[in-house]
């Protein structure tokens, strides 16, 4: 839902506020799995650093890790705050590498980052279930 029919419709406003009172029950009840502890592990040991995420679960934070940069709900069709853009950016750059995991870089919020970390001379590892839209961008050649 974008904002302007968030904003426009109480209708929509409604629908809005009602699927996430229903939905917000089974993400809350959610817990970490092996995969949040080891990210945690991995900034503890300072082998990784800068998490950038799209989830809205918090399963990062309950799995202890304090360092994530996490944005906001932000509507389809929204930008994030510049300050959290630039602070993502900021991650990319001072890393030695780019691991992406479980994400098929469709939307342009973290498709951006793999790109810059192209266009920086790093090309990110990343482990999905299924093809990305990063592609050749990313030295994918199939």
């Amino acid at each position: 839902m974008s904002f302007a029919e968030f904003h426009g419709s109480g209708d929509k406003r409604r629908r809005y506020w009602a699927r996430s009172a229903v939905g917000w029950r089974f993400i809350d009840e959610s817990v970490p799995n092996a995969a949040h502890y080891a990210l945690v592990r991995l900034e503890e040991t300072g082998i990784a650093s800068g998490l950038i995420t799209q989830n809205v679960d918090r399963l990062h934070q309950r799995a202890g890790n304090r360092e994530m940069i996490k944005p906001d709900v932000v509507f389809f069709g929204e930008n994030l705050p510049k300050q959290r853009v630039d602070a993502s950016y900021a991650a990319v750059e001072a890393g030695d590498a780019l691991l992406v995991l479980w994400s098929s870089l469709t939307v342009y919020l973290g498709f951006r980052f793999a790109d810059h970390a192209v266009k920086q001379g790093r090309f990110p590892a990343i482990i999905n279930r299924g093809p990305t839209s990063c592609g050749r961008t990313c030295g994918d050649e199939d």
